[in-house]
């Protein structure tokens, strides 16, 4: 014989239905839960259409895109900072060198 429990409104439940109600309580948490994070990244995300709804693989495909655009961006950054270190240490050494000559063609400071 099958376990009866009471429901809320006072009927009897089976083990087995109140397994299912269990089960359907979880799968709705785990909807709302991936739902929430949907919704995150729709605002986390800019430029994301906001008068029509987007399903969820055009949020994924949009967020793949920013983070294609972030990291192209990002490398740019770098590249043009190691170019503005480059210059800098070049013009440096051009100072010194410069700096070198005048001491050479400078016969006081020989002495």
């Amino acid at each position: 014989m099958k376990a009866m429990v009471a429901s809320p409104v006072g009927r009897r439940v089976s083990s087995t239905t109140r397994r299912v109600f269990i089960t359907r309580g979880r799968k709705n948490l785990e909807a709302e839960g991936v739902a929430a994070y949907f919704g995150k990244l729709r605002d986390l995300v800019p430029h994301m259409p906001r008068k029509r709804k987007l399903s969820k693989l055009e949020v994924i495909q949009r967020v793949i895109q920013y983070i294609y655009e972030l990291e192209s961006t990002l490398e740019e950054h770098n590249k043009h900072d190691h170019q503005k270190e480059e210059n800098i240490d070049h013009q440096q050494q051009e100072n010194d060198n410069q700096s070198q000559l005048t001491d050479n063609e400078n016969p006081l400071k020989q002495r």
